[in-house]
């Protein structure tokens, strides 16, 4: 039988189905370099993984800048 990890935190999962494919590409501009990264982690690295990006990549709303007065 094949063993099978999360590869954030290394727990053993019941089998490669438990496992949640996690990707993130990068275009960088104005050259248009290219990178990617992706791991194959648990539910609940999934799930802190994904709000620890959304927390770093939206602003909170009190920090938001306003837009043109009308």
């Amino acid at each position: 039988m094949v063993k099978v990890y999360c590869d954030r935190c290394n727990t053993e999962v019941e089998n490669l189905d438990a496992l949640l494919q996690f990707s993130i590409e990068v275009t960088e501009q104005p050259n248009r370099t290219a990178w990617s990264w992706h791991a194959e982690v648990c539910q609940d690295c999934f799930v802190t993984m994904k709000d620890d990006i959304a927390a770093r990549i939206t602003q909170p709303p009190e920090d938001k800048k306003r837009g043109p007065r009308k």
